[in-house]
């Protein structure tokens, strides 16, 4: 608007269309105002904290849940160069830096990496060269307590064989699924908790469950012959 008054000429001064003018100004201004803050709010370094899950939304990445929730200045850190960091899309690596952004030390272990390692090809994952699981190291989760203890057997929101909550082990699930080679498929995802034992946590691909969400036994649980 205070440009405007620099800009038209002495007839348009006049009290009336000066006021019209004035009105015009200042639904420019606020036009300009609307679009600094719609493109501020869409970059993850300046953008408001609560704009955050919105940019987030059109990178296709998250936050995390529950213990592997990110906090605003973590999440936002994990935001910037969205590029870089798909571009290890597809690969072990890929799979391996983002549950480390998670707080989550893993490795991917492929039928190729138990075969080197000396074990039986025809037997491994059943000859199948495109199986691999994920083995999860230090993890926040506990073991699920004892029966009749006051523990999380089986309760909502913890799963049985640990105290791992469902959204957590479904935002590991998604990620693994998410940044691994599109032709490999990962059938368990071994995890170490907190007193150092491991539990196993299937895996499926969405063409092996059934109706009702279920999926058969085919190396969920391990390597060897199911």
């Amino acid at each position: 608007a205070a440009l405007d008054d620099e800009i038209w000429p002495r007839w348009a001064r006049k009290p009336k269309f000066k006021t019209f003018l004035s009105v015009m100004g200042v639904t420019k201004d606020n036009a300009v105002r609307y679009m600094a803050s719609a493109i501020k709010n869409r970059l993850s370094k300046v953008c408001a904290d609560d704009a955050l899950d919105a940019v987030a939304g059109n990178l296709y990445l998250e936050r995390g849940e529950g213990r592997l929730r990110m906090g605003i200045e973590a999440w936002r850190a994990y935001l910037a160069g969205p590029f870089g960091r798909w571009a290890t899309a597809g690969t072990n690596a890929g799979v391996v830096n983002q549950l480390a952004a998670f707080g989550l030390q893993a490795q991917v272990i492929a039928w190729i990496d138990l075969v080197n390692g000396g074990a039986d090809p025809a037997v491994t994952f059943g000859g199948n060269s495109t199986f691999c699981y994920v083995q999860i190291d230090g993890s926040p989760f506990g073991p699920p307590g004892q029966w009749d203890g006051g523990a999380a057997w089986d309760n909502a929101p913890f799963t049985w064989d640990s105290n791992a909550q469902v959204a957590e082990v479904q935002l590991i699930a998604r990620i693994i699924r998410r940044w691994l080679n599109g032709v490999m498929s990962c059938r368990f995802i071994k995890v170490q908790l907190t007193d150092g034992t491991y539990v196993y946590w299937p895996m499926w691909e969405s063409w092996e469950l059934n109706a009702t969400g279920d999926g058969p036994e085919y190396y969920n649980q391990g390597y060897q012959t199911p």
